[in-house]
C-alpha cells in the first residue's frame, strides 16, 4: 500500500518493517522491559520486548476521515478546501492555521478542528488495517504501548469503533510537550510499561506483511 498522510496533519506516514508486520505509517519504538524470574544462580532478570504503535496511519485507515474533517473546517472558515488539505498534509494544526488562515485566532481555528474530530469519531466510519486486530489481540498484555499524536479519548473511540483492543498505556498529545519526532512521548510510554528502551534501529520503513506472525504456520 502507499504512502498515508500523518490523518491531521505533520509528516506523511510511512510504511514500515518492524518484526514481520505490515505497518502503514511511523513505526513505533522498542523496548526491552524487565520481567521477575524464579529464584535461580542467575541474578539478572529475563527481559521482554515491548512494541509501540502510532494509531492513524498505522492501525487504522483514517485516511478519509482526514479529508472530511480538513474539508468541513475549511468550510467553516472560508477557505479553498482543497488548498487547505494540501498544507495539512505537510504541517501541524497550528502550522496549517497559520500558513491558510492568518487572519484568523489559532485558538479559535484550532477548537473549530477539535470539535470536528470528536463529531468523526462519534459518527465517521473506521476501518482497522488488514491484520491489525490479530496482531494487537495476539501480543501479551503490557507488552505494547500507543504513542499517538491525537488525543487518547479519541482512540479510544475508533478502537471500539474497529474492535482493536485498548492497551494499558496510551501516550497522547496532552501527555507530552513536545510530540513526535521528538522521543519523549517515546521514552514517556517505555517508562510507564517499566522498560528500557532498546533495539532503535529494528523497525525499518518499508513494507512488511502485518498478517506474517498473526497466522498459523
Amino acid at each position: 500500500m502507499g504512502r498515508h498522510p500523518h490523518p491531521y496533519g505533520g509528516r506523511a506516514g510511512r510504511e514500515d518493517r518492524c518484526a514481520g508486520h505490515r505497518l502503514h505509517g511511523h513505526a513505533l519504538f522498542q523496548a526491552e522491559a524487565e520481567e521477575p524470574v524464579e529464584p535461580t544462580t542467575q541474578e539478572t532478570p529475563a527481559a521482554r520486548r515491548c512494541v509501540f504503535f502510532d494509531v492513524d496511519g498505522t492501525l487504522i485507515d483514517a485516511l478519509d476521515n482526514q479529508r472530511r474533517v480538513w474539508a468541513a473546517w475549511a468550510v467553516r472558515f472560508g477557505l479553498d478546501p482543497d488548498e487547505v488539505y494540501r498544507v495539512a498534509l505537510r504541517t501541524r494544526p497550528v502550522e496549517t492555521f497559520a500558513l491558510v488562515a492568518p487572519d484568523r485566532d489559532p485558538r479559535a481555528c484550532l477548537a473549530a478542528l477539535h470539535e470536528l474530530e470528536d463529531e468523526d469519531v462519534r459518527s465517521g466510519v473506521y476501518t482497522a488495517f488488514d491484520g491489525a486486530s490479530a496482531l494487537l489481540h495476539a501480543l501479551p498484555p503490557g507488552s505494547w504501548a500507543l504513542v499517538t499524536s491525537n488525543y487518547a479519548h479519541r482512540v479510544r473511540g475508533r478502537f471500539a469503533r474497529t474492535g482493536l483492543p485498548v492497551p494499558e498505556v496510551i501516550v497522547d498529545a496532552a501527555a507530552v510537550e513536545q510530540g513526535k519526532p521528538s522521543p519523549g512521548p517515546y521514552l514517556l510510554a517505555a517508562e510507564r510499561v517499566d522498560a528500557t528502551p532498546g533495539h532503535p534501529g529494528l523497525c525499518h520503513r518499508r513494507e512488511v506483511d502485518l498478517t506474517a506472525r498473526t497466522q498459523p504456520a
